[in-house]
């Protein structure tokens, strides 16, 4: 089922979304886990919401060793228009051309645009070289991003919500941190980030000093020995470029802190 089948309110598989859904569609607030489980947990107690009031679009099979064991409860894409995909197989693309797991007949979206990739504990969205790129909570994507529940996506011009019913338990663990000598490899959740080498300099700073606030003196010193001075515009700007690629919300760090008018201090 396309998403212009799905803009068809006549078409027999359109149905309306449930009023929860609704709402949530219409508020800035993310979803609560118990509205994520209401929709994604127990079929069988909820059959008026699943398999009536959504619609459910199957997504082709491929087979593979991972299908064997997918998550449970499924995580979900879905539209504002109703349609909504379960994520159960190890990749989901997504794009214009027909073989595309999810279909956009829209010609602002590439052939294949992105992906959503399954882990063993978290799923992740990639944008695939596309001509207008991919759109995650109002940012354009240039790596591939973990998805945490309640996350929008925009492809072209169709809105998808992201529903994981495992996030509390993903979001309760601590972010995995990994930096070995002089930052020459840095990964996060066991995934290897692409770092200048003045982000590298600030990171291994902050490391070295994990728990410990740095000034922005001592960040001059180890990211620009050249200059004498270096001003509060370039740091918070090499600050600000790292957090976007070792948190999950860098408008809302977890790991990489602000300790006002002090400096700064990986937690």
């Amino acid at each position: 089922m396309t998403i212009e089948q799905q803009n068809n309110p006549t078409h027999p598989l359109v149905q309306p979304l449930p009023l929860p859904v609704q709402s949530m569609f219409a508020s800035a607030t993310v979803p609560t886990p118990a509205l994520i489980s209401s929709l994604v947990s127990d079929e069988s107690a909820r059959p008026g919401i699943l398999n009536q009031e959504l619609t459910f679009v199957p997504i082709k099979a491929k087979m593979s060793s991972m299908d064997a064991t997918p998550r449970s409860p499924s995580a979900l894409l879905i539209s504002t228009e109703g349609a909504a995909y379960r994520l159960d197989k190890p990749e989901v693309v997504i794009g214009r051309a027909e073989e595309c797991d999810i279909v956009i007949n829209d010609g602002r979206a590439s052939r294949r645009h992105a992906r959503v990739v399954r882990h063993d504990d978290y799923l992740s969205v990639e944008d695939l070289a596309s001509r207008n790129g991919t759109v995650v909570n109002h940012f354009r994507i240039v790596e591939p991003r973990i998805l945490k529940d309640g996350d929008e996506i925009v492809i072209a011009g169709t809105t998808f919500k992201f529903l994981d019913p495992n996030s509390t338990m993903a979001d309760t663990a601590a972010p995995t941190l990994e930096v070995k000598p002089d930052a020459r490899e840095v990964r996060m959740h066991g995934r290897e980030l692409d770092l200048t080498q003045k982000e590298r300099s600030l990171i291994w700073l902050l490391y070295q000093s994990r728990g410990s606030v740095c000034t922005k003196y001592e960040i001059a010193q180890a990211v620009w020995p050249e200059y004498r001075e270096v001003s509060d515009y370039n740091i918070e700007g090499l600050v600000s470029r790292l957090r976007s690629k070792l948190e999950d919300d860098p408008k809302n760090p977890q790991l990489l802190l602000t300790v006002r008018g002090v400096g700064y201090k990986l937690n």
